[in-house]
């Protein structure tokens, strides 16, 4: 259902919503599919979500533990639960589960979308700090970033989100409180922070703020947020 731009709403919202039992339902459901969903632009969303939103360590763990290719996935077990423990454990295996790392998540940065999830910045953190040969590694993580930005440079002018509305995301949220206000409108913006509409001076990094879905009115996106006029 993740693959569909409108049923993936509906796993969207039970994760959202939903309280521990159907999001761990739902997470557990990725297994032996992060690769696939990964690939696919509208389900690495969803993979996205759940990682950084929702998900707890153990199911984090989970999620990438798919990109780490088939050595670690022998090597791993309930006591060495994490690469950083499998590797100490077992130094004669590093070199191929790096080898097959690679394999694996160099692939899924051909898409441009895909390599700015930080499920993917997890896994190439983890080759730059872990492979032995460090020049080999900081090349394999540099030249699909150099892709993506290769137009940023050949302009000179850095690349700024063209939206002209957002949700600003609450640091420090309670049980019972939405996660987003808004929405708010972009009054300036810049490669890194923005600034909105009725919220003085301060500029926000576009990291805590989110752009309503591609085809989707405002004003049906309420479900997780609370109004901008209602927040002030």
């Amino acid at each position: 259902m993740s693959k569909y731009p409108y049923e993936k709403h509906v796993v969207k919202k039970l994760l959202m919503y939903g309280n521990k039992e159907p999001v761990a339902a739902v997470i557990q459901m990725f297994k032996s599919h992060i690769r696939q969903m990964l690939r696919h632009a509208t389900a690495s969303t969803i993979v996205e979500y759940a990682y950084n939103d929702k998900a707890v360590l153990a199911q984090k763990l989970m999620i990438t533990d798919e990109l780490y290719g088939p050595t670690y996935a022998i090597c791993k077990s309930l006591e060495r639960n994490t690469i950083e423990k499998v590797v100490k454990e077992n130094p004669e295996k590093l070199e191929n589960i790096m080898d097959e790392t690679k394999q694996v998540i160099v692939p899924l940065t051909q898409k441009e979308q895909v390599i700015k999830h930080s499920v993917v910045h997890k896994v190439f953190l983890d080759i730059f700090l872990l492979a032995p040969d460090k020049q080999r590694s900081l090349q394999t993580v540099v030249e699909p970033y150099n892709k993506v930005l290769g137009s940023e440079r050949s302009t000179g002018e850095p690349t700024t989100f063209q939206v002209e509305w957002v949700w600003l995301k609450v640091i420090k949220q309670k049980w019972v409180e939405p996660r987003f206000t808004g929405p708010y409108q972009v009054t300036e913006r810049t490669s890194h922070a923005v600034r909105l509409k009725g919220k003085g001076d301060t500029w926000f990094h576009w990291s805590q703020c989110a752009a309503p879905e591609p085809g989707r009115p405002l004003e049906e996106m309420g479900g997780n947020t609370v109004s901008s006029q209602g927040a002030e």
